[in-house]
């Protein structure tokens, strides 16, 4: 290309032409010139600007501005300019500023933008190798510190280009990189997209296909787990991977070192096992090595302690089988001996799956009883005629637990394996060999005595049933252990062995008990005798006496004529539990059953009768004073019967129903006590009216009517046993007059009918107390009578629905207090009628 002066340089770029001509390394009249030439756009052209910017570099070529500005003019007229020209310009600038990053970046960016050769991004080996030196001879120049900003190019290239150049430039990107982000342990700059760690890079290998250096990396992990522990995935997952490979690629590995690979790698991570047998399988599988396959299989199933390992080699190892099954069959006589063995092995591995899946739960917990008494069932049915082996999985057991580490959720006891064994000898008739078990089994330890107490019954009761040792014996066994003195055992101290605490196993003393009682025959056996209340004397002693044993004891007593010793051992139970309400109860009512049974003394045992209802608690006494009131009457005392029950109401009930403490703590004895009371009462006036004790009946009446603690319905109850018992005199009163006639009978006897009829409609407000007051006076009144009563019925309801009106106009949110209106006997003017409280109505009679 020919310039012409002329052309280039005008009249007004002579000012500028002589300064530089004088000084042409003023770098600031070079970028004046420039300047006044880019601002005369209308008559300046692309050549008049490269012309001033060629001199001035040649004239300054360490000037990053001067180089700069011709750098950023090729590339935004990188059209009108040839790529060479450019490529050119950048290797002159680079000659002379090869420290300088920015126009490094510049020229990568422009490189990887037009070195192409179309639209599928490749490049032309050449330009490749070009471009990959010219990196390469950046990294070499610019200071370290900025090669930063120059790998997110180099690896943009590497990504686009692929292959062995792409595998070395990222080897050297990971020589370049700090350990610390290798290893994960520092935050990638996502902005920058610089930092990758080490899983990065393996999926960028893995990607180019570099298997070699894959597996260098993945081994550089797992050989230093601590290193790598902050990358994406855990250290397991580089193993797997690196297994993986080492499965896929077939080399001449040597299987030892596979095998040492698997070893460690199981050590560092048994919750992967079940995986990582699966691999070992895959390895020699795919090496056609059939027994080594057959040997891992069989290890993992072996060594697996989950559910979800053993399901997942158990298939696998099945699923294999089936195939060499099918394998063997097409090439060989399935009736061959080859086909029936490897048929053989594939059935057994099928029958064997329960028993193999109940030694991976063993493995799991060797102390877990459920599993142990499944292992026991899968045994008896599939090998019910192999008793041996039950025998040996049996003593297996007993060997390998330990007795205090026990679990279960199905209530299995490690009592019931020894049970278990002993059963095998003792129900074909060896009793000998079960007798030397039972006593090696209670040596053994137990969590609960009650487990070694079981164990002792039962092998009293093999003892017994056989006719092959004394009948003695079972009880000196019992003796020798439950005798045994200990100082303050506690049956629930776990820190104390059971052949300790069983002394206090109530369990093995009502067996003892029941055992040496059935010993006796009649009551001449004082020496047996003897032996039974001691041992009862003895669970007294032990502070384990419940109250069924208390009972037991004082019955086993009464059964042998022994009275006295059995009211004794009553009174002693009493003494015992004087703190529990109800056991004391049920243990007078039994106390005083066998005196009215035995004792011939009645002072004796009314004595008993008054101790046991001071001591009752009143919700509990009714059923004891019935039973003395029927005494009473079964010895023809009814007054003293009658006495007791009227007793019962001032000095039991009444003073029980002022304890405002119970009222407060348990409401349902108090209700226990109202209902007793309100009973009591009935059985009163029933005995009294059958005896006509006219007398009596009017002040229990008269009581009943002021007992403020009767409900309605009970006040009207006894209300109306009372007027009908009034009535009744009347009546029969008047009978025995002359002639007869109710008319000729005391007022005074039908005013009281009427005030009590008052006093019950106006304290009841029950329509039931009316209609009877209705009816008497229908049979029994006149016509003014009859009016008298609806009288004072309407002041009574008119009383209350005008009461009712004041409170609730004074009292709008509806709060109510109690008022009823009352009358003084014999009034008869509506002027006279006065409202009162009934709770304080006094009865004259």
């Amino acid at each position: 290309m020919t310039l012409d002066l002329d052309k280039l340089i005008a009249d007004e770029d002579i000012s500028y032409e002589e300064s530089i001509s004088k000084d042409p390394t003023n770098i600031s009249t070079w970028i004046s010139y420039y300047n006044f030439k880019s601002n005369a756009t209308s008559t300046t052209s692309l050549y008049n600007k490269l012309f001033i910017l060629y001199r001035s570099v040649k004239s300054n070529p360490t000037s990053i501005e001067l180089w700069q500005l011709l750098i950023d003019l090729v590339l935004l007229e990188q059209s009108q300019i040839q790529s060479d020209t450019i490529i050119e310009i950048f290797e002159t600038a680079l000659i002379n500023l090869s420290t300088n990053h920015e126009i490094w970046i510049q020229f990568f960016k422009y490189l990887l933008l037009t070195s192409s050769d179309g639209d599928d991004g490749e490049y032309h080996i050449n330009k490749v190798t070009y471009i990959r030196r010219m990196f390469n001879n950046c990294l070499k120049s610019i200071p370290l510190v900025d090669h930063i900003l120059i790998w997110p190019l180099y690896l943009q290239f590497a990504d686009t280009i692929g292959g062995i150049t792409a595998v070395k430039i990222y080897l050297k990107y990971k020589q370049f990189l700090p350990l610390s982000i290798l290893q994960g342990k520092e935050n990638v700059n996502k902005q920058r997209n610089y930092g990758m760690n080490l899983h990065e890079i393996i999926d960028k290998l893995r990607k180019f296909g570099d298997v070699e250096n894959v597996m260098k990396f993945y081994y550089e992990i797992i050989t230093n787990p601590n290193d790598y522990a902050k990358l994406p995935q855990p250290i397991v997952y580089y193993l797997f991977q690196y297994i993986d490979l080492l499965i896929r690629i077939k080399k001449s590995f040597d299987d030892d070192y596979f095998e040492t690979l698997l070893t460690k790698s199981l050590y560092q991570y048994p919750d992967h096992l079940g995986k990582l047998y699966i691999k070992a399988t895959k390895y020699f599988k795919s090496r056609g090595n059939i027994e080594k396959t057959r040997y891992y299989y069989n290890q993992g199933i072996k060594k697996c302690c989950t559910i979800k390992d053993f399901t997942m080699i158990y298939d696998s190892y099945l699923q294999f089988e089936e195939n060499q099954v099918t394998e063997i069959t097409e090439k060989v006589d399935p009736e061959s001996d080859l086909g029936s063995l490897y048929l053989d092995d594939f059935e057994k591995l099928i029958d064997d799956r329960k028993i193999l899946l109940n030694d991976m739960k063993l493995r799991q917990n060797i102390n877990d009883l459920d599993t142990w008494f499944e292992r026991f069932e899968i045994i008896e049915t599939q090998t019910p005629d192999d008793l041996n082996l039950l025998i040996q999985t049996l003593t297996q057991a007993l060997k390998s637990i330990n007795p205090l580490k026990v679990v279960t959720t199905n209530n299995s006891k490690l009592s019931g394996i020894w049970l278990k064994y002993v059963d095998i000898y003792s129900s074909r008739g060896d009793f000998q060999t079960a007798d030397l078990i039972f006593s090696k089994s209670v040596l053994s330890q137990y969590i609960d005595p009650d487990e070694l107490a079981e164990l002792y019954i039962n092998w009293s009761e093999m003892i017994l049933g056989s006719d092959k040792f004394p009948e003695t014996k079972a009880i000196e066994i019992l003796d020798d252990i439950l005798y045994r003195e200990y100082s303050d055992i506690n049956y629930t101290d776990n820190s104390k062995p059971v052949q300790q605490r069983i002394i206090k196993s109530i369990k093995l003393w009502n067996f003892y008990i029941d055992l040496l009682e059935s010993f006796i025959e009649s009551d001449n056996q004082l020496k047996e005798i003897e032996k039974v209340t001691n041992a009862y004397q003895h669970l007294i002693k032990l502070k384990i006496a419940t109250p069924r044993i208390m009972i037991n004891f004082a019955q086993f007593l009464e059964s042998w004529n022994q009275y006295e010793q059995c009211f004794n051992v009553l009174h002693q139970a009493l003494k015992i539990f004087q703190n529990d309400n109800q056991i004391k109860f049920e243990i007078w009512n039994v106390y005083l059953i066998k005196a009215i049974k035995h004792i011939q003394l009645t002072e004796r045992i009314r004595d008993l009768f008054e101790q046991s209802i001071n001591e009752i608690a009143a919700y509990l006494v009714k059923p004891i004073l019935l039973l003395y009131y029927q005494y009473e009457l079964d010895q023809g005392y009814t007054y003293n019967a009658i006495k007791i029950l009227i007793k019962s109401l001032t000095e039991k009930f009444t003073p029980a129903q002022k304890d405002h403490k119970l009222s407060t703590t348990n409401p349902q004895q108090r209700k226990e006590i109202n209902l007793s009371k309100f009973e009591i009462y009935k059985l009163i006036m029933i005995e009294l009216g059958e005896i006509q004790d006219i007398e009596q009946f009017n002040k229990i009446g008269t009581m009943a009517m002021n007992d403020e603690y009767l409900s309605n319905y009970q006040l009207f109850d006894l209300g109306s046993r009372f007027i009908k018992f009034e009535i009744s005199t009347v009546t029969a009163t008047a009978a025995a007059t002359t002639n007869g006639n109710i008319t000729t009978t005391s007022d005074s006897q039908w005013g009281r009918i009427r005030e009590l009829f008052k006093f019950l409609c106006q304290s009841t407000l029950l329509d039931e107390s009316w209609k009877m007051w209705e009816s008497f006076e229908m049979e029994y009144g006149d016509e003014l009578s009859f009016k008298d009563m609806l009288r004072f019925k309407r002041i009574v309801l008119n009383s209350i629905a005008n009461d009712k009106a004041i409170r609730e106009s004074a009292n709008p949110m509806g709060f109510l207090k109690s008022m009823s209106i009352t009358t003084t006997p014999n009034t008869k003017t509506e002027s006279d009628e006065k409202i009162a409280n009934p709770d304080i109505i006094d009865i004259d009679m």
